[in-house]
C-alpha cells in the first residue's frame, strides 16, 4: 500500500539517529555568542558527531547481531535497541569529550546538549526496558526543546524553524502510527519528554 511505503520513508527520513546532527547544524547555524568559526572546525565537527552518534551505534548492532543481517535500521527488538542506545550514549560522550577540547570558543549550549543528551539516552536505556516510548518522537521534541531555548537563551526568533519541526513531528507521528509502531500515548510521551528534558536544563543554565 502505497500510504505504507510512503510512511516508512519518512521514518527513515526522521531517524532518531540524525537527530544530532539535526541538533548540531542548529547549534552552529543560529547566530549564537560567536560565528568565527574556522570552516575546517566545522566539517570536523560534523565529521566526529556522524561518526559518534551515527556510524559507531549502527557498526555496533551489526557486531552484535553476527551472522543475522539487520534488515531496517528501524530496531525493534528491545534488546537491540538497549545495545543501540548504549552506543549512541557513548558516541555522545566520546563526541563532547573531544569537541570540548578543542581550542576554539564554540558556544556553551553545545556542551550542555552533548551533556544531556548523554544522560538521557542512558535514561532511555531504562525506558524502553518497561514502556514502549517512541524514539521518533523524542528525537523530534528534543529538537523542538533545543531550538525554543535557543531562542529564549540568545534572544533570537526561532519560531519558523519551531513551526517547520513541529509539521514534521505531525507528518512523523502520522507515519507511526500507521505503519503501527506505537501507540498514542507512547508517541506523545516520547515528544514531550524529548521536549522538556532538553527545554528545562538549557533555560535553567543561563
Amino acid at each position: 500500500m502505497w500510504l505504507h511505503k510512503v510512511s516508512r520513508i519518512t521514518s527513515y527520513a526522521l531517524h532518531p539517529a540524525l537527530m544530532p546532527m539535526l541538533a548540531l547544524y542548529s547549534i552552529l547555524a543560529l547566530p549564537l555568542s560567536m560565528q568565527s568559526y574556522v570552516p575546517g572546525i566545522i566539517r570536523m565537527m560534523y565529521l566526529l558527531t556522524a561518526i559518534c552518534t551515527v556510524l559507531i551505534p549502527l557498526t555496533m548492532l551489526f557486531l552484535y547481531t553476527g551472522i543475522n543481517k539487520i534488515s531496517s535500521i528501524e530496531v525493534n527488538n528491545k534488546k537491540l535497541t538497549q545495545i543501540y542506545l548504549l552506543s549512541v550514549a557513548v558516541g555522545l560522550y566520546i563526541n563532547y569529550y573531544i569537541i570540548s577540547r578543542i581550542p576554539v570558543n564554540l558556544p556553551a549550549e553545545l556542551a550542555y546538549f552533548l551533556i544531556i543528551a548523554t544522560i538521557f539516552t542512558m535514561l532511555l536505556v531504562a525506558i524502553i526496558q518497561y514502556y514502549n516510548i517512541s524514539l521518533h518522537m523524542v528525537g523530534v521534541g528534543a529538537l523542538t526543546g533545543l531550538l525554543l531555548a535557543l531562542g529564549v537563551r540568545n534572544a533570537l526568533n526561532t519560531s519558523g524553524l519551531i513551526s517547520v519541526v513541529v509539521v514534521f513531528a505531525s507528518i512523523l507521528a502520522s507515519s507511526l502510527l500507521i505503519l503501527d509502531k506505537n501507540k498514542p500515548n507512547e508517541l506523545v510521551i516520547g515528544y514531550l519528554s524529548g521536549f522538556f528534558i532538553f527545554f528545562a536544563p538549557l533555560i535553567i543554565s543561563q
